[in-house]
């Protein structure tokens, strides 16, 4: 536990120092700002001839601007946090940074379970300033009732489908000394998990990815199941964190 501890302390210094979590707090607050702004403030800058189609095609209701948070969440976001964390422990040991922090004989899971606190942490702050961002800017620019218990469940919904997105990215980079290629395991790897839910029902029932479809739905007002997908999400997390864990214990510094 004094391990954990020490690394964890580190790991959030390092997040702070390198500028990696006030960066990404900027990148979800933006992304969190976008919709409102664009649905109230796009309509002046199209023709008078083609306003009537555009109201019709993006109505400034609180379900479109859910679904619009929904939709840059589920890609721009993944992204973010694949390019943010796919150096995490590869750069470290293209580096020989490891070599110094296992000189002595200590565990080395500790470090990757403080990589997954600190960068659990990180996204869950993330999300929270996107949300808010979104449900302040809407209040203040659509006089229309926020349903903050769908937004709720949205960033719930969210937030375990990005730490899956973490550990995944944490495991990948245990595999590699270059950042580059870990990045690009993991995004090859949940692109295809998006792709899942439409080879049919059961593929839909229990991919992580049907999280996102799940959220998207709640944030604009419709029932959703997702007990199925959120359980092999759950197991995930535990699998690829326990993965990276011996990945690192069994390589040689």
């Amino acid at each position: 536990m004094r391990e954990l501890r020490v690394f964890f302390r580190k790991e959030l210094k390092e997040g702070l120092k390198s500028w990696r979590v006030p960066i990404m707090l900027v990148v979800f607050f933006i992304l969190g700002i976008s919709s409102p702004l664009l649905f109230k403030f796009m309509p002046a800058l199209i023709p008078p001839e083609l306003k009537s189609a555009f109201e019709q095609f993006m109505k400034p209701t609180f379900e479109e601007m859910a679904s619009s948070l929904a939709k840059n969440l589920s890609q721009i976001g993944v992204l973010v946090i694949i390019l943010f964390f796919m150096g995490s422990v590869a750069e470290e040991k293209g580096k020989g940074q490891l070599e110094l922090l296992f000189a002595r004989p200590i565990p080395r899971s500790s470090l990757i379970w403080a990589k997954f606190l600190a960068g659990s942490i990180a996204i869950i702050l993330c999300l929270a300033i996107s949300f808010l961002a979104f449900a302040l800017y809407f209040g203040v620019l659509f006089p229309q009732e926020i349903p903050l218990k769908n937004l709720a469940w949205g960033f719930f919904l969210f937030s375990l489908f990005f730490i899956l997105v973490l550990s995944f990215t944490l495991f990948s980079s245990t595999l590699f000394s270059s950042g580059l290629w870990a990045g690009l395991l993991s995004g090859s790897f949940f692109l295809l998990l998006s792709f899942l839910p439409s080879l049919g029902e059961k593929f839909s029932r229990y991919s992580p990815s049907g999280l996102l479809e799940s959220a998207n739905l709640i944030m604009r007002g419709q029932g959703a199941s997702f007990g199925d997908s959120l359980m092999v999400t759950v197991v995930g997390i535990l699998i690829f964190t326990l993965l990276a864990s011996i990945v690192l214990e069994r390589q040689e510094f």
